[in-house]
């Protein structure tokens, strides 16, 4: 990139040095993540087959539903306190955080797993479902793992070791699960609950590597320190938090569930397959907001809102520049593409995946808003949100699945991705007084500056 346009994107030597290295080193990692899944998606769907596939891809969606209360906001609560407490060097606060939140997904993950696990065996031996129970019960394992690897990361972000951080589930997790998956095939058949349980095992190793990677990086403050508690307040930050990650997994998964409930798993098959494609155009998106977040949080708190706005223009403007021709580049050429590289059993994913690119572009051009908000202690916004668009992307599903199948998911998941954006694009402008936006159309809806406490 040349000198002049690089310091255009990136603003000034001291935003460069704040957040440059953070950023290329979570794009590279998530570069790598997305081919290593890219290759998986491709064996998955063309081994399984569509029906096979919507098994696989069901029986995941499920388990983020279940793994809700088990990982409640705890992350996002890690991520903003870790950084607070390590700015101010209070060790036994951060150590304390840290255990209680271990032992809180601990404790919830076995109680959910046991009674999952009681109600799909009741289930099975009732004969009143037709989903696959041995793909579920294979799955369980992962409502602790899931959030663990999850807290982990959160953890190693606060506290600016961004490669460790996203290490595990960027490249462990997919090189091991595509090398177990290699040797499925190559041996056998593989099935949909083969599947699932070769995806627990490639977590298990990633939590294990994320947990000494954890070790390491904590500062030697911390091991010293003796535990302190900010109980109250961590619980008051909590519910809300949590009921913004509840709401966003219904968000996620809220289509897939569906469609496996009111349409066919073949269906669900072409959907994931969509939506997974569609998800490249906010691919940087994920990588700058992970950096973003913890800076954004020390530079609130600190008041420095010049290099603040600064900074978040700046990585939207980034973010939209590279979303624009991947969606531009599915639209167009969808439709050979899915049929080379997925097969031509999928040459119906088509359709859903154009709607949903259109959908990630508004998700790509108003920039951080939900990390913004939930960073500067304005989660409630986030919540008024995605509690909106959970209501829309519910109510929309219900009517639209059932005659138009995967297309009237895509149609019901892209309206609230687009709503729910455009209305946090207003709360951060209005509560924050900073514009996420990359086209910075900061005049609408009246803004004057900073925002309301």
């Amino acid at each position: 990139m040349p000198k002049n346009l690089y310091q255009l994107v990136i603003g000034s030597s001291e935003l460069r040095k704040e957040l440059s290295r953070g950023a290329i080193t979570s794009l590279g990692l998530r570069f790598a993540s997305g081919l290593l899944n890219f290759v998986v998606s491709i064996i998955l769907a063309r081994t399984l087959l569509p029906e096979g596939y919507g098994v696989y891809a069901f029986t995941l969606s499920t388990i983020a539903f279940l793994a809700v209360p088990v990982q409640m906001g705890i992350p996002t609560l890690v991520t903003r306190e870790v950084a607070r407490y390590h700015l101010m060097h209070q060790w036994g606060l951060l150590r304390g955080l840290l255990l209680r939140s271990y032992q809180v997904v601990v404790i919830l993950s076995l109680a959910t797993a046991l009674v999952a696990g009681v109600v799909v065996w009741w289930l099975a031996e009732s004969g009143t479902t037709e989903f696959d129970p041995s793909a579920f019960l294979w799955a369980l394992p992962l409502l602790f793992l899931n959030p663990a690897n999850r807290l982990q990361e959160a953890t190693l972000m606060a506290l600016r070791r961004v490669a460790q951080a996203m290490t595990p589930s960027m490249a462990v997790r997919p090189v091991v699960f595509l090398g177990l998956l290699g040797i499925a095939v190559m041996v056998g058949g593989l099935m949909p609950s083969h599947a699932i349980a070769l995806y627990c095992a490639s977590g298990g190793v990633a939590f294990i590597v994320g947990r000494f990677f954890l070790v390491q990086g904590l500062p030697e403050e911390v091991r010293a320190a003796s535990s302190s508690y900010e109980t109250k307040a961590w619980a008051r930050s909590i519910l809300p938090l949590s009921m913004i990650t509840g709401l966003g997994v219904i968000n996620g998964q809220t289509d897939l569930f569906m469609l496996g409930t009111l349409s066919s798993q073949e269906e669900v098959g072409l959907y994931r397959v969509a939506f997974s494609c569609a998800t490249l155009v906010i691919y940087v998106l994920g990588a700058v907001n992970s950096v973003l977040a913890p800076h954004i949080s020390r530079l609130h708190r600190s008041g420095d809102f010049a290099r603040l706005q600064k900074m978040v223009t700046r990585s939207a403007q980034i973010v939209l520049a590279a979303a624009i021709p991947v969606a531009g580049g599915f639209i167009l050429f969808g439709k050979p593409f899915l049929e080379l590289v997925y097969g031509a059993a999928y040459r119906g994913s088509y359709g859903p995946l154009a709607v949903l690119c259109i959908a990630q572009l508004v998700n790509a051009a108003v920039g951080a808003t939900h990390d913004i908000l939930n960073m500067t202690g304005k989660e409630k916004e986030t919540l008024k949100g995605v509690a909106l668009a959970a209501i829309l992307n519910v109510v929309l599903n219900a009517l639209l699945i059932p005659p138009y199948g995967s297309q009237g998911a895509a149609y019901a998941t892209g309206v609230s991705i687009a709503v729910v954006n455009v209305f946090l694009w207003h709360k951060v402008l209005t509560r924050v007084g900073l514009e996420s936006s990359a086209l910075a159309v900061r005049g609408l809806f009246g803004w004057k500056g900073r925002g309301k406490d």
